[in-house]
């Protein structure tokens, strides 16, 4: 079947942190200490495999080359960042932007664990049950979660070892990156910014790349990390620009474009290439940043079986987009002719919906 292309705009125009490094490093040392001894990983499909490490991360001092790299130097682009720029408009230079990303909140401890473990196939289950119990917080809400009606034992979970038996590594893994992250990056002051709607986007689009991987027999724990991190540029727009990122919001709004439009007329990049740049210095595998700078691109519809990282992250973001919708209003989303150009059934795709709300409500009150 030929490829083809739909323009995400001309169905909804208006949808509308760093010494951060060890989330990649722990999965390149990993991978290297594998390889070093001969282990391959399993020959399942999976999301392209992440190159090492990115060849070159950029550097903070040198922050014009870090988002015109994510860009990837398009034709017609002014060849300047204006995300230097201080919250009353005026220029940064280099060090001073250095300095924004290095006061960005550090990935925690038990979020770097979570992604060793949802980006490896024979992580110990201790490494992810120590990064909880370490904090009592952590721990109570994911036992909380584990014990709600959604996942069929209420009440009879009081242990993460029992809430890892239950429910699998992988999905405490999941819930463990989900909360730990939003701890960490849900303060800031940008006006109009909401970040509880933020947040279960992020969620919805997270779940529903882990279902739509589960269908194309993709790599379902790198899938969860995609939708969970591909608007992280809006954070760090919000965090680093605030009054610019106001000005996009309500440039969005009074305009009815999407978000990344707006960004574009702001600030002259959008929210797509800041998060892949900041992945970047992140240190994730290649493959994240990638996908998480092209997620605005137009779908691709093509088997499942041959999706990339990329659009994989583009139909979840899309799900996500149509599932914000109210039941009673979800017609149109559930019988867009995209799900049977990708071999999803309309009931299939429902069924899949009803298991992403359920989870996502759980959650999103977590």
């Amino acid at each position: 079947m030929a490829p083809v292309v739909i323009d995400p705009g001309q169905r909804s125009r208006a949808s509308h942190a760093a010494d951060a490094g060890g989330a990649g490093a722990a999965i390149a040392a990993r991978r290297s200490g594998r390889a070093a001894h001969g282990h391959r990983r399993s020959k399942r499909p999976g999301l392209a495999p992440p190159a090492e490490r990115a060849a070159a991360t950029p550097g903070l001092p040198d922050a014009r080359a870090a988002v015109a790299g994510s860009r990837g130097g398009r034709a017609g682009e002014p060849d300047v960042n204006p995300l230097e720029t201080t919250a009353a408009g005026e220029p940064l230079n280099p060090a001073e932007w250095a300095r924004c990303i290095r006061e960005l909140p550090s990935l925690p401890s038990a979020f770097i664990a979570a992604v060793e473990v949802l980006s490896q196939d024979q992580v110990p289950a201790s490494t992810c049950i120590e990064a909880i119990e370490r904090d009592q917080a952590l721990t109570v809400r994911v036992l909380r979660l584990a014990n709600s009606a959604f996942y069929g034992a209420p009440g009879q979970v009081s242990r993460i070892g029992d809430a890892v038996q239950m429910l699998g590594l992988r999905t405490v893994a999941s819930t463990l990156a989900a909360i730990s992250l939003r701890a960490t990056l849900g303060a800031l002051h940008c006006e109009g910014f909401c970040f509880d709607s933020y947040w279960r986007h992020s969620l919805c689009t997270a779940l529903s790349a882990r279902e739509l991987a589960r269908i194309a027999a993709l790599d379902t724990g790198e899938a969860f990390l995609l939708g969970l991190l591909h608007d992280v540029g809006k954070l760090i727009l919000a965090m680093t620009s605030p009054v610019l990122e106001a000005q996009a919001l309500q440039l969005g709004h009074s305009e009815e474009l999407p978000m990344h439009e707006a960004e574009r007329r702001v600030f002259g990049v959008s929210h797509a290439e800041v998060g892949a740049a900041v992945a970047r210095q992140w240190n994730f595998p290649a493959s994240i940043p990638d996908a998480i700078a092209g997620h605005h691109r137009p779908l691709v519809v093509q088997p499942l079986k041959r999706l990339t990282a990329g659009h994989l992250v583009r139909l979840a973001n899309h799900m996500a987009h149509g599932l914000a919708a109210s039941p009673d209003a979800r017609e149109p989303f559930l019988t867009d002719p995209l799900w049977s150009d990708l071999g999803i059934s309309e009931q299939h795709l429902r069924d899949l919906a009803e298991r992403v709300s359920g989870e996502l409500d759980i959650m999103s009150c977590a």
